[in-house]
């Protein structure tokens, strides 16, 4: 897929994902601190990484974020 300039989060979103690999993860030990990649990660369920600030008790909804590599020049603006 090729992206366009004018592309919007809303376009990417609207284009069907296919399989794929994971290619990076990583964890913030606290909220707003810098993100580091772990050697390993564990994936607590209905909790999200083990070591991320998320899984240490947070009631939110979403417990990971996952980004495909072709949308990050849209996300990344």
């Amino acid at each position: 897929m090729i992206l366009k300039h004018d592309q919007t989060l809303a376009d990417l979103r609207s284009i069907n994902a296919s399989s794929g690999k994971l290619s990076w993860i990583g964890i913030r030990p606290k909220h707003q601190q810098a993100m580091i990649m772990p050697k390993k990660a564990i994936l607590l369920e209905n909790k999200g990484i083990e070591g991320d600030h998320i899984a240490k008790g947070s009631s939110r909804k979403r417990q990971v974020t996952l980004i495909q590599e072709e949308h990050l020049p849209v996300v990344s603006k």
